[in-house]
């Protein structure tokens, strides 16, 4: 993923988060992004992952990719219970465009750092 894939992918999630999440990158939020823990490559640490309000069940925070997994579910709009094959391919196609994930040949650094600035960015203005 190139620096100028990563910024444009990042950015389209940004302003996805803007309409379904408003005010996800500010600091004095209730679950604020901890950028010194933001690790997009970790379903825990990543920006879906801190961000997540859904309240899951014991044994999800780890499997299925928890909160991570749970957050996209929902912000792509996929229905309860449609979980399949052909979801996860929908969703992580979802996630990829929007910034959130990458391929398996992933330069997961680099889309971190992209979140990290742009999330510094917002909150510096």
């Amino acid at each position: 993923m190139s620096r100028e894939t990563a910024a444009a992918s990042v950015a389209k999630g940004a302003a996805l988060l803007d309409e379904k999440d408003p005010g996800w990158w500010r600091a004095d939020t209730d679950r604020a992004i901890d950028l010194d823990e933001l690790e997009l490559e970790d379903a825990q640490r990543c920006v879906l992952g801190q961000r997540c309000p859904l309240v899951l069940r014991p044994g999800e925070q780890d499997a299925n990719g928890g909160p991570f997994w749970a957050y996209a579910l929902a912000l792509a709009g996929a229905e309860p219970g449609e979980e399949d094959e052909w979801l996860n391919r929908r969703v992580n196609a979802w996630a990829e465009e929007h910034g959130f994930e990458i391929g398996p040949d992933a330069d997961y650094p680099e889309l971190t750092a992209e979140w990290r600035k742009v999330i510094t960015e917002r909150r510096s203005a």
